[in-house]
């Protein structure tokens, strides 16, 4: 799950274009956690991107430098926001205890 900064520099698309198929639609896997703007931090998941033809995965013998650096920022990007939501979860779970 990628914010809408990650998800615009996996894809190497502008936040801009992130935010507005956002408001279309295109992104039916993203949800919206705590933080961030009023509704919260968009997560969108790494396949809605991919099925909207915003990633190109490498074809089997054809990987380059570039797709293995793409993959490798977009590895870091899902560890980095799946740190947030890991630290997000255990913040509520102290306030519940």
């Amino acid at each position: 799950m990628l914010t809408i900064t990650e998800a615009a520099a996996a894809t190497s698309v502008s936040r801009d274009t992130i935010k507005r198929r956002l408001a279309e639609g295109t992104f039916p896997g993203a949800t919206r956690g705590a933080g961030g703007g009023p509704g919260g931090t968009w997560r969108i998941p790494f396949d809605d991107l991919a099925d909207a033809g915003l990633t190109s995965g490498p074809q089997p013998g054809t990987t380059t430098v570039g797709d293995t650096n793409t993959q490798l920022a977009v590895a870091l990007a899902e560890n980095r926001a799946l740190r947030a939501h890991l630290a997000d979860l255990r913040r509520m779970l102290v306030r519940t205890q």
